[in-house]
């Protein structure tokens, strides 16, 4: 149906944060939330983990772009 994963990252000024590393639903199941939701639950462990933010990247040809989204309680 759909998968998500994510990759912890410590910037020295800044502390931790979550890059949003991968994110997939098939075909048959866009359109329905799932992508949200397992966007959430990543930012769900981002969270508990005590990072200050999540972000994702986006290269040439790639659809999206670099973006950030708070996630922690921490300052900044």
């Amino acid at each position: 149906m759909g998968f998500v994963s994510g990759r912890e990252t410590t910037h020295p000024d800044k502390g931790p944060e979550m890059l949003l590393y991968e994110l997939g639903v098939a075909s048959a199941h866009r359109r329905q939330g799932i992508g949200r939701a397992l966007i959430e639950t990543l930012a769900e462990v981002a969270r508990e983990r005590g990072c200050r933010g999540m972000w994702v990247g986006g290269g040439d040809g790639e659809q999206g772009g670099a973006g950030g989204l708070p996630v922690g309680g921490g300052g900044g």
